[in-house]
């Protein structure tokens, strides 16, 4: 039995982020905000994250990785977390 239609898909909630976004940031910002979603859809949709088996069922009947699932699968498809990507900050005062 396959699995409900979510209300809204990865690439709906990726959109409708950077709509909400593009008044508050500058052109230069808002370009690379949207790069990045580009090059992380296109991700998902080379790699599938968490649903293998799936790929060929959806495909042929003409869907796509981020055209079927919802934005609850966002942070599964992240190739690493952003606690162990992202170096920690430290201000003046905690440095030694």
């Amino acid at each position: 039995m396959p699995a409900p239609k979510p209300a809204s898909t990865i690439a709906q909630a990726l959109d409708a982020f950077l709509v909400d976004q593009k008044p508050r940031l500058s052109p230069k910002t808002y370009a690379r905000y949207d790069s990045i979603i580009d090059l992380y859809k296109s991700y998902l949709e080379r790699y599938w994250p968490g649903h293998d088996g799936e790929y060929d069922a959806v495909t042929k009947a003409g869907g796509t990785y981020c055209g079927t699932f919802g934005p609850e699968e966002i942070p599964q498809g992240s190739p690493c977390s952003l606690t162990t990507s992202c170096p920690a900050r430290s201000s003046p005062a905690t440095r030694p």
